[in-house]
């Protein structure tokens, strides 16, 4: 599988008036948000079969165009599409190649990856060693659990951000 573009670049960072040292962790951002998401994101082109009776809906989002839609012989199914969802005539196994994700990030969303990457890249070595308290002298540091578990996930005002831009979805959804 080819490797994704990073979500953000250097010219997001200094757009959004982040350091440029966090352009080394776009990729763990990116990564990070690919992984809660469960979404591509950036636009591609995916293929897959339907199987069953329809509507569908497609699991990438956001859809952008519906490229084919044919059964298993090969022959093209007439369909309609809204949002996310396929309705055809005709009942799976079906083949949809469509095309979904943004070419260029929303402002909000590529701010939020921009955020997570400086957060990264702030991250203290102790703190990634497993420490959840650093003492030199009469000086103490402690990190609480939502800053600890950042460190290996998101924290969970992260993850409610990404939540409210990608919400769950059911997995079947059937349409009257």
């Amino acid at each position: 599988m080819p490797r994704l573009p990073d979500l953000i670049g250097p010219a997001d960072l200094a757009r959004f008036g982040y350091e440029a040292a966090a352009a080394t962790k776009a990729a763990a951002a990116s990564a990070r948000v690919r992984r809660h998401t469960r979404q591509q994101i950036t636009a591609g082109t995916s293929r897959l079969t339907l199987a069953g009776p329809g509507p569908w809906r497609l699991p990438q989002r956001p859809v952008r165009a519906i490229t084919s839609l044919t059964d298993a012989d090969g022959t093209p199914v007439p369909f309609t599409r809204n949002g996310s969802h396929l309705t055809a005539t005709a009942c799976g196994p079906l083949v949809v190649v469509y095309e979904h994700g943004w070419p260029e990030l929303p402002d909000e969303l590529a701010e939020l990856v921009c955020s997570i990457a400086a957060r990264l890249a702030a991250i203290p070595d102790a703190m990634l060693t497993g420490a959840r308290t650093e003492q030199a002298g009469g000086e103490s540091v402690t990190w609480g659990t939502d800053a600890y578990a950042g460190t290996t996930g998101l924290t969970s005002a992260e993850a409610d951000a990404l939540d409210a831009l990608f919400p769950t979805l059911p997995r079947s959804t059937r349409l009257y």
